[in-house]
C-alpha cells in the first residue's frame, strides 16, 4: 500500500515545486523590473527571497515545514528565477 502512494507523493511535490518556482519568478520579475535590476544574480537572489517569503506564509497558514523542505523551496525559487534570466535574454 505504501508503494502505491509514492508516485502520487512525487507528483504532488513536483507540482508544489513548479508552483513555488513560477510564483517566485513572477513576483521577483515584477519587483526587479521596478528596481531596474536585470542581472542573473539579482534574479536568483530575488527568486530565493520571494520563495523565502512564500515559505513563511505557507508555514504560518498550513503548519511548520521541515528544514529540508524550506531549503528546497528557497533553492527552487532562486534557480527558477536565475535560469529564467539566463535563457530569456534581455528585455530592457
Amino acid at each position: 500500500m505504501a508503494g502505491a502512494a509514492l508516485p502520487l507523493s512525487i507528483l504532488a511535490h513536483l507540482v508544489a515545486g513548479a508552483f513555488t518556482g513560477g510564483t517566485s519568478l513572477w513576483l521577483a520579475h515584477h519587483l526587479l523590473r521596478r528596481l531596474d535590476q536585470h542581472g542573473i544574480l539579482a534574479y536568483a537572489l530575488g527568486g530565493a527571497g520571494m520563495a523565502g517569503v512564500w515559505t513563511l506564509v505557507s508555514g504560518s497558514l498550513f503548519g511548520t515545514m521541515l528544514p529540508a523542505h524550506i531549503g528546497l523551496t528557497i533553492a527552487t525559487g532562486g534557480v527558477a528565477a536565475g535560469l529564467y534570466r539566463l535563457f530569456a535574454g534581455r528585455t530592457v
